[in-house]
């Protein structure tokens, strides 16, 4: 699993998802390699693909919050807000101190900024 990051890290993401696939075919209950398949392909602006990897992760692992900031990320650049906001709402329920759930991805793709209305206060 560790050597799949090498390819990602370098931007080689058509390997890096051959290397984490295969990862899945030795350990299909192996949250991280779904986890790490879905980064790739949100680095490919794949969001669909993300989508279906980011709930695997939940599948296997209901309290993995950062698979939900994740697929939350993936339904903002689809503009589907509702699904969305319901993912980042399970990743601050699971995670009450990942500043990220609290809708700064959502309030950027708005066109909000977060001290702009509702949302976190440290900016």
């Amino acid at each position: 699993m560790v050597l799949a990051h090498w390819p990602f890290k370098k931007g080689d993401y058509v390997k890096a998802i051959a290397d984490y696939t295969e990862a899945i075919r030795l350990d299909p209950k192996l949250a991280l390699a779904y986890y790490s398949r879905g980064l790739t392909s949100v680095k490919k602006a794949d969001y669909d693909k993300a989508i279906t990897d980011f709930t695997e992760v939940i599948r296997l692992d209901p309290k993995y919050s950062i698979a939900y900031y994740a697929r939350g990320s993936c339904y903002t650049k689809k503009r589907e807000y509702d699904k969305a906001i319901a993912d980042f709402t399970e990743a601050i329920l699971l995670n009450p101190k990942d500043s990220n759930a609290y809708g700064k991805p959502l309030e950027k793709r708005l066109g909000r900024s977060p001290s702009s209305g509702r949302g976190s206060s440290n900016g």
